[in-house]
């Protein structure tokens, strides 16, 4: 149902109804940043490639430098998933709505270990500690969240189409008084079948599957709210779509949805049944590539998320958006 909701959703932006493109190679399907994909589908199709006398030539770079361990360790995201993947940039917003006004900002940063500590065969499937905070905050009245994530876990590939990240940590919720210690199993995979490619158009689409384990425990409650311990299970939905044609690289549609459901508690606190739901389109502000991506966003989020800690909500906002690598 919410894989259906999404497509739906997409199609009315303008999802054209011939994209019924030869599939490229596995190695490019499997690819979930969608950067790295495009450059792939470039390369395999011989697209937008310059000739010899006009391809740059090679820079020496400092490979101790902190550039490169920021390139190859940090990433930002708006929410924290195994090691990005599967999420929007980070987002600022500064609005009005109902003649208020409001700011808001959606962020996460990710460092994970640029050399693994793992033995064979684990590190060459990229198994590696990581370390992540988010905050997910905004000023609305009627719609008010201050939430705030840190934790520490490992994360790598199981298979080619399957990365997971097994994390422990803090989740603190300023606008509830609460605070819970957070044990997560998160799962992303990357399905061949739910990748599609035109040459022709450049136009494209992706999808990936999510799914996990949530175990939190509340350590801290507001007076005379219950504390204790609950244990969920989720499954989500994401998909990507690039128009091309006329936009180029510059355009990008994603959705998300998302069903949580609590399955054992300690007794007191209610069982959560949760769907959430996010939809954008993004303008690219830098060429599609950049290590650093700025763009502008139009987004609508309806629902609560309990991985993020966001309670239950309907807001549209547009947003200035960074990503990094």
């Amino acid at each position: 149902m919410m894989a259906r909701t999404l497509i739906a959703a997409l199609i009315g932006v303008g999802i054209p109804l011939s994209l019924q493109a030869a599939e490229p190679n596995r190695a490019c399907n499997t690819i979930r940043d969608p950067m790295l994909r495009v450059d792939c589908y470039d390369k395999e199709y011989g697209l937008n490639l310059p000739p010899e006398s006009e391809k740059p030539k090679p820079q020496p770079s400092d490979s101790s430098g902190a550039a490169v361990w920021l390139k190859n360790a940090v990433k930002v995201r708006d929410e924290i998933t195994p090691d990005g993947l599967g999420s929007d940039p980070a987002s600022i917003t500064f609005g009005t709505q109902d003649g208020e006004h409001f700011s808001a900002v959606k962020a996460a940063v990710l460092v994970k270990s640029v050399v693994s500590p793992f033995p064979e065969p684990l590190a060459s499937y990229g198994w590696g500690i990581f370390g992540a905070a988010s905050m997910d905050r905004n000023t609305l009245t009627d719609d008010r969240v201050n939430v705030w994530n840190a934790k520490i876990g490992v994360s790598g590939q199981i298979s080619d189409s399957v990365y997971s990240a097994i994390s422990y940590g803090h989740q603190r919720d300023q606008v509830k008084d609460t605070a819970s210690q957070i044990g997560l199993v998160d799962q992303i995979v990357t399905l061949p079948w739910l990748t599609y490619f035109n040459p022709n158009s450049h136009a494209g689409v992706h999808a990936y599957p999510r799914f996990g384990y949530m175990h939190q425990r509340i350590i801290h409650a507001a007076e005379d709210e219950p504390k204790g311990r609950l244990d969920g299970a989720y499954i989500g939905f994401y998909v990507q779509y690039r128009p091309g044609d006329i936009f180029g690289d510059r355009v990008l549609f994603s959705g998300y949805a998302q069903r949580f459901v609590d399955f054992a508690d300690n007794g007191g606190i209610p069982r959560r049944h949760d769907n959430y739901f996010k939809i954008s389109a993004e303008y690219l502000l830098a060429p599609y590539g950049s290590d650093v991506l700025p763009s502008l966003a139009l987004e609508r989020q309806v629902g609560a998320d309990p991985l993020s800690g966001t309670d239950r909500h309907g807001i549209t906002t547009l947003s200035l958006r960074l990503k990094v690598n």
